[in-house]
C-alpha cells in the first residue's frame, strides 16, 4: 500500500462487540459484571446488546479500564468513531450487525490505526514489522495471525494490552471453526 493511501475499515463495531467478548472470555455475565463495576445492569445490557441507548460514557469507560484493564481511551474511541458512523448512514440504509459474521483480529488493528490517523507503512516501520504482515492483517487475510510476538509489539505500540490481540485472534479462529464446520455439514 503506497505511502498516503489510508485503508479504511468498512467494519466498524458497537464497543459492545468488544465488551461481550471479553466478559464471555472471562466468564462474566453483563448483570454480574454490572454489579462489579457498580452501574445498572440495564445499561450494561444496552450496551452487550448494542441497542442504541447502549453508550460507553467516560465514566463507564473508567470503570471499565478498572475492571478489564483495557484503557478507557480505547473504549471511548470504539464508541466515538461507532457514533460517527452511524450518523453518517443514510435513512432506510441501516447498519445490520450479524453476531454470526466471523470478524478478523485485523479489522480492529485497522480500526485502531484509523482512529489514531497512522497509516499501516508507517505503523509497521514504527513498531519494526514487515509491511507485508501489517498490510495481510489489515486486509484481513486469512493467511496472516497474530502471534504472541505481534500481540506484545502492538500491546506496547498502541497501549491496549496484549491478551486483549491473542483473545481476538484466538475468538476468530474458533468462530471461524465453527464457520467452516457448518458449511462442511
Amino acid at each position: 500500500m503506497p505511502r498516503g493511501i489510508k485503508y479504511i475499515s468498512t467494519t466498524v463495531l458497537h464497543p459492545g462487540s468488544t465488551l461481550a467478548e471479553k466478559l464471555e472470555e472471562l466468564e462474566l455475565s453483563p448483570q454480574d459484571f454490572a454489579k462489579q463495576i457498580n452501574f445498572e445492569e440495564e445499561i450494561i445490557l444496552e450496551i452487550v446488546e448494542e441497542k442504541d441507548m447502549g453508550v460507553v460514557t467516560p465514566d463507564l469507560a473508567e470503570a471499565f479500564e478498572k475492571k478489564l484493564k483495557i484503557p478507557a481511551e480505547f473504549w471511548l474511541r470504539k464508541q466515538k468513531r461507532y457514533s460517527e458512523f452511524i450518523a453518517k448512514q443514510k435513512p432506510h440504509q441501516g447498519v445490520v450487525y450479524n453476531p454470526t459474521k466471523v470478524i478478523h483480529p485485523g479489522a480492529r488493528l485497522a480500526e485502531e490505526l484509523q482512529g489514531r490517523g497512522l497509516f499501516p507503512k508507517d505503523f509497521a516501520e514504527q513498531i519494526g514489522v514487515d509491511l507485508g504482515v501489517i498490510i495481510n492483517l489489515v486486509m484481513e487475510s486469512q493467511e496472516e495471525s497474530i502471534t504472541p510476538e505481534l500481540a506484545e509489539i502492538f500491546g506496547k505500540a498502541l497501549d491496549i494490552p496484549a491478551q486483549y490481540w491473542l483473545n481476538r485472534q484466538k475468538n476468530y479462529d474458533e468462530a471461524l471453526a465453527r464457520q467452516q464446520a457448518i458449511q462442511t455439514t
